[in-house]
């Protein structure tokens, strides 16, 4: 033996015991062997009740938010058709705005669960090859196109021509520069400048989204990928969780810089590495 082994052993009663072996070299040449052998049975128990314990906390904390999220727009809408119930106390433009609460809550409700049941039951990324031009250029046109949102936005789209094709799932990956980038517009209240530059960081492809909002401050920073949290008045709260998970996924992972009243800058980092569903790198979308 050069190196120390370790190996778990079963044992009666269904026990479990942890053997460590170490080579011990004397000063005169001679090699002994130290074994250790440990009863972990306990241990790994009180592991796997922990386990347990933290994934019901989490699954109570999620319900939580989820009716939080659900009690707003269905109040909204019980107050709506309570109102449409007497509706000869109502005028016709009274009715009309009354049925306009309904629908627009009733599509707030939509978006909460669809959003739900994409951070509950992800789906698992198809990765084929393809352009990671063509996605930040089609979010960048997205924007450009949305005049309600980014109406004074001044937007900088940048790809490093030495960025090449690499396999990620288009559509997730779309969501999650369109995701982020909307945050960015939002938190410059549709006024501003919006850069999205690609680039090659070692083995990674780097999608830096930067925004001159107003930033954020320490908590928040160490909050903004948890479920259901948002300083958005009608946010769900669950875009940057899904974003995180999505490039988690794909083997990356999303940093941020931001100082208040400075803008923030999100960078996504994505493998370059990686097989497609066919094991195939040649194929492109």
């Amino acid at each position: 033996m050069d190196e120390a082994e370790r190996i778990q052993v079963p044992g009666a009663n269904a026990r479990r015991f942890s053997l460590s072996c170490s080579p011990v070299r004397q000063p005169d040449g001679q090699v002994f062997l130290l074994e250790l052998v440990t009863d972990v049975t306990e241990r790994e128990r009180l592991q796997a009740r922990l386990t347990e314990a933290e994934r019901l906390a989490a699954a109570g904390e999620l319900a939580a938010g989820v009716a939080h999220e659900i009690r707003n727009p269905l109040a909204a809408i019980v107050n709506a058709t309570s109102l449409l119930g007497v509706e000869e106390t109502l005028s016709g433009e009274e009715r009309a705005h009354t049925l306009g609460v309904v629908k627009k809550e009733a599509r707030r409700l939509n978006r909460i669960l669809s959003d739900f049941l994409i951070f509950a039951r992800p789906r698992e990324p198809k990765r084929l090859v393809g352009d990671i031009r063509e996605i930040v250029d089609h979010v960048g046109a997205l924007i450009r196109e949305d005049p309600g949102r980014a109406h004074d936005v001044e937007l900088s789209v940048r790809v490093d021509p030495a960025v090449p094709s690499f396999p990620f799932d288009a559509d997730q990956i779309t969501q999650v520069v369109w995701n982020i980038a909307l945050n960015g517009v939002e938190a410059m209240d549709g006024c501003g400048r919006l850069s999205i530059a690609v680039g090659l960081s070692e083995a990674q492809v780097a999608i830096a989204i930067s925004d001159t909002g107003r930033g954020m401050p320490t908590e928040e920073l160490r909050r903004v990928f948890e479920p259901f949290y948002s300083k958005k008045p009608a946010g769900t709260g669950l875009g940057l969780t899904i974003a995180r998970r999505i490039v988690a996924a794909h083997g990356g992972r999303i940093e941020i810089e931001s100082t208040p009243g400075h803008g923030a800058c999100f960078t996504i980092l994505l493998p370059l590495g990686g097989q497609d569903d066919d094991g195939d790198h040649s194929r492109r979308r």
